[in-house]
């Protein structure tokens, strides 16, 4: 009985010393691992109703944060100017302990940021833009 109390013991602690934690990603690593594509963009104006402004030309870019605040957007094969280039550079960084991103100079709050959403919000004079972009 005691043989196979300690071969239990011992599968046991061999089972749990095995388990792998999962390194916990930092904000840059989430942002900047693959490029991230539109979904939803909310103006939420104070005197009416929140409206979904994210044209169709706009569903098909892809926004890619690098390392180091520089940024590559690519606008897609649907464009919302036929002049438009192609691609188009930005920059980016955080702000308050990694709670806000700004880019290009406006300064947004991140909602979620996780390996597959990203959400921003920014208000102004009580009116609220809400961006939401998926992998």
């Amino acid at each position: 009985m005691k043989k196979i109390t300690l071969i239990l013991i011992a599968f046991a602690f061999l089972t749990v010393s095995a388990c792998k934690k999962e390194e916990k990603k930092s904000k840059t690593d989430l942002l900047t691992s693959s490029a991230w594509k539109p979904k939803s963009f909310i103006y939420d104006p104070i005197d009416d109703v929140p409206v979904d402004e994210l044209e169709d030309c706009l569903k098909d870019d892809t926004f890619k944060f690098n390392a180091g605040g520089t940024g590559v957007i690519n606008v897609g094969t649907v464009k919302c100017d036929p002049a438009e280039q192609q691609t188009e550079q930005f920059t980016w960084a955080f702000a308050a302990s990694e709670t806000q991103l700004i880019l290009e100079g406006e300064t947004w709050s991140i909602v979620t940021l996780d390996a597959n959403t990203l959400v921003l919000r920014m208000s102004d004079a009580g009116n609220t833009s809400t961006i939401t972009m998926t992998r």
